[in-house]
């Protein structure tokens, strides 16, 4: 028997779901940044690679731009700013997709 009522739902799938946007939230309702009570996969993943919880500022983002690819090679601690300005521009001209990362200096489809 599960400490939650859902746990006892025919619908169960262990506390791990997909959000509309793709990515994998995970039930981790004590967790400092859990939303509803779900936390985003890749957020858990780093803070493990790291050995610490993430600070609110720090992003994460998934290099081959596939969000719920979550291993650890495939994730790139970043903050606000810079994943906004480096992963999140708008294409660039003649309708290009990709870019050059600025940290890996790999070409990557441009996040939507």
């Amino acid at each position: 028997t599960g400490k939650y009522a859902e746990d006892k739902s025919p619908n169960w799938k262990g506390g791990k779901t997909k959000n509309y946007k793709g990515y994998i939230l995970i039930r981790k309702p004590n967790h400092p940044f859990h939303k509803h009570p779900y936390v985003r996969e890749h957020r858990l993943v780093m803070e493990k690679k790291l050995g610490r919880k993430l600070k609110n500022k720090e992003h994460i983002h998934h290099i081959n731009g596939i969000k719920h690819d979550n291993r650890p090679e495939n994730l790139l601690l970043t903050n606000q700013i810079e994943h906004m300005g480096t992963f999140h521009k708008p294409p660039l001209r003649g309708g290009s997709e990709y870019r050059k990362c600025k940290c890996c200096k790999k070409r990557a489809q441009v996040c939507a």
